[in-house]
């Protein structure tokens, strides 16, 4: 990894873990003290006046709804979880939060102290959206510097551990993006060690972290990713001896399978020269590399740059998207099924449907076909009409709840909603929810045919991320029934213990409005028992296994009217 100067040592106020602000009941900073300069990225006097939603990450916006509701009814903050963004560097951090009204002033006080343990994962862990972002947030300039929260613009997000004595520093600047390089890493069958091979399962996760520390040692602020079971991406210096990563990575495998039964490393690089590229291409070719990388291994990058990558992908959508055209047409198409699970009862309160193409060597699933279709509102409209008339007529789910995703703009169209008017006279004891996205390009409120539609008999769910924060006030005024909630929440574990009570106390709070929570991207056990503990919330993930064909196959019991 490339030398990075070091600056001076941080004072006692920097170096601190803890810092305070007190806000008014909407959000704004009326008093700041202890170490905003190391964590917000201003100091004290430079975030009074801004908003508290300005320095949390994206993950945290809805949960910021608990500390605005506690501050407006004057009750004690439990202990919840925040992820604070600093708006200089962009560096993510952990914190625990508490907070209460004080006697002596109208302000309500939160406490802030550093969790160093807790990792920042946005979207989800080791995923290829999350890969994807940390690639984009390495290739990233760095922030100006400007002690005025205002002018300070929005950092990109950072999966940097929260907690170290830097985070208030500025990075040194990245070398220009030809100067750095994307290497995806095989280390081979890490499932086959102990599934085939009998390797203690504490040996195999021994194994897979010692290979990601490995790669974070040379990587570039913290872009690694393990987008499958042996499978690594990550970001570097082109400058890089890759040889001696690989031969580390060799002596690791052989510790833990000396036969060379399972492992064999293997590696390709991938130039992030961008040229021309503009911000939303880049994401679509770096996207196209890491997902066909996770698909079908090192075969599949047969791109030198990632402006090579972009060509490859434009191919792909042109061919997929004449593909999605051609199944509207011939009504070839067809649903799998997710789980969305009561963790009580361990059965499905009901079931999230998505568009399925069945293509030749894999299959074209719901969220690629909105990707395709997202610059192409005639065509997304095309797979949400589709999609909701199968389900309505589909014998298989009567009695049953069915969610289904649909853009916002659909809801604009008369067709669509005619349609379901339409439907809703006779699609019995089954009933539909609309999870609704793209609510920066419309606001819910201005989609009147909603109330019509939830009068008619169907449900309507919005992402929690593209709602932000939800006061009383506010869900007495959105006309939705359930909120779903980002990933954030429940990958790190001990985050997700801490954040219990408050998330409980959140989800109590929406029942009351008649709201339901989501809690999605479940993948762990113990996530599942934790948040069985929060009355009336329900959780979906991968932890609940791969879509099914039918509802028959889904391993579940489906909760019926």
């Amino acid at each position: 990894m490339a030398e990075t100067s070091r600056p001076a040592a941080p004072s006692n106020a920097e170096a601190s873990g803890r810092f305070q602000l007190y806000i008014d009941e909407g959000g704004g900073v009326a008093i700041a003290k202890g170490a905003t300069a190391a964590w917000l990225g201003a100091p004290p006097e430079a975030v009074l006046g801004a908003n508290l939603a300005h320095f949390l990450a994206e993950e945290s916006q809805f949960a910021l709804s608990d500390v605005l509701c506690s501050a407006a009814l004057e009750e004690p903050l439990q202990e919840t979880v925040l992820w604070v963004r600093n708006r200089r560097s962009g560096l993510v951090s952990g914190f625990s939060v508490r907070g209460a009204p004080q006697n002596f002033n109208d302000y309500y006080r939160l406490v802030f102290d550093v969790q160093p343990a807790m990792q920042y994962a946005p979207q989800s862990k080791d995923t290829v959206r999350g890969f994807v972002g940390a690639v984009a947030r390495a290739m990233a300039a760095p922030a100006e510097e400007s002690d005025d929260p205002a002018a300070l613009p929005a950092a990109a997000p950072s999966r940097s551990a929260g907690g170290n004595a830097d985070a208030g520093r500025r990075p040194t600047p990245l070398q220009p993006p030809e100067d750095l390089g994307l290497t995806f890493v095989d280390v081979g069958d890490v499932d086959g060690l102990q599934d085939a091979h009998g390797v203690h399962p504490d040996a195999v996760k021994g194994f897979t972290e010692t290979v990601e520390e490995r790669l974070r040692r040379d990587s570039v602020d913290d872009a690694v990713g393990r987008v499958r079971p042996g499978r690594f991406g990550v970001v570097h210096r082109r400058s890089l001896d890759l040889g001696a990563v690989r031969a580390d990575l060799e002596s690791y495998a052989r510790e833990v399978d000396p036969e060379g039964k399972a492992l064999a490393v293997a590696a390709s690089t991938v130039s992030l020269d961008r040229r021309d590229l503009e911000a939303a291409a880049l994401e679509d070719a770096v996207e196209h590399a890491v997902g066909s990388f996770a698909e079908d291994g090192l075969d599949a990058v047969i791109f030198d740059t990632i402006t090579d990558s972009h060509a490859a992908y434009l191919d792909r959508k042109h061919s997929r998207t004449a593909m999605i055209e051609e199944a509207l047409g011939a009504q070839t198409f067809s649903c799998v099924y997710r789980p969305i699970v009561d963790p009580r009862s361990l059965e499905a309160a009901h079931l999230l449907a998505e568009f399925w193409l069945d293509l030749t060597d894999d299959g074209l699933g719901g969220s690629e076909i909105l990707h395709l279709t997202a610059d192409r509102p005639d065509l997304r409209r095309a797979v949400d009409q589709a999609i909701c008339r199968r389900l309505l007529t589909d014998p298989e789910l009567d009695g049953a709840t069915v969610a289904v995703d649909v853009a916002i703009r659909s809801m604009l169209d008369q067709d669509l909603v005619r349609m379901l008017m339409d439907f809703s006279r006779r699609m019995g004891r089954r009933r539909l929810v609309l999870r609704l996205s793209g609510l920066q390009e419309i606001p819910v409120e201005r989609v009147s045919a909603l109330e019509t539609l939830r009068r008619a008999g169907f449900a309507v769910a919005l992402y929690g991320s593209e709602i932000g924060a939800v006061t009383e006030e506010r869900l007495k005024r959105l006309p939705i029934d359930y909120i779903l909630l980002d990933p954030s929440f429940v990958v790190d574990i001990e985050a997700l213990r801490r954040s219990a009570p408050s998330l409980n106390a959140m989800t109590q709070r929406c029942l009351k409005h008649k709201v339901g929570i989501v809690f999605e991207g479940v993948m762990e056990e113990a996530a599942v028992r934790v948040l069985s503990r929060i009355a009336g919330g329900l959780i979906a993930g991968p932890y609940f296994g791969e879509p099914a064909p039918s509802v028959a196959h889904l391993g579940l019991p489906v909760r019926r009217a």
